[in-house]
């Protein structure tokens, strides 16, 4: 990632190649850490707070604001991975008031594209078995693009600004 975020800012590469790995790697490592929260907190989906109530005896509060809390953590947690992704992926530091538009605007993008790729596999992926899944692995070769775009783009906007 700092190979592509280091030429926006304009900084060379001041890192030798063992520091810049383990630097990929810490990041790989706390964006995929607050991605899995995200993403489980999705997948669990609202009757995990049904259930927790039913096994484990929690609050029945816990269970009617599970289904607002999963949102609200899975945000902030992608949020958190996006500006991680800004921070530590170059070699200079950005301030978070200078990440946080453009964290917003990459996470609408994602909900936004996220959305409509989830409306393509609920409607049409299964319209033809074999047509349905060639176009299943375009549509998601495209949605992962146009969100590594939006990061790139976005960040590129606010260190030109």
């Amino acid at each position: 990632m700092a190979s592509l975020l280091n030429p926006i800012y304009g900084v060379k590469e001041g890192l030798g190649f063992w520091i810049s790995r383990l630097s990929a790697i810490g990041t790989t490592i706390v964006v995929g850490a607050m991605m899995f929260v995200a993403l489980s907190a999705m997948l669990l989906g609202p009757h995990f707070g049904r259930e927790l109530e039913h096994v484990l005896g929690v609050s029945h509060t816990f269970r009617m604001l599970w289904t607002t809390l999963r949102w609200v953590l899975a945000v902030i947690c992608t949020l958190a991975s996006i500006a991680a992704l800004y921070h530590l992926g170059v070699s200079r530091q950005p301030t978070l008031r200078q990440q946080l538009p453009g964290s917003v605007f990459a996470l609408v993008i994602w909900i936004v594209t996220s959305a409509v790729m989830g409306l393509y596999f609920r409607r049409f992926a299964y319209i033809n078995a074999m047509y349905g899944m060639l176009t299943s692995v375009i549509i998601l070769a495209v949605w992962l693009q146009i969100t590594t775009v939006a990061i790139l783009l976005v960040h590129r906007a606010e260190c030109a600004g």
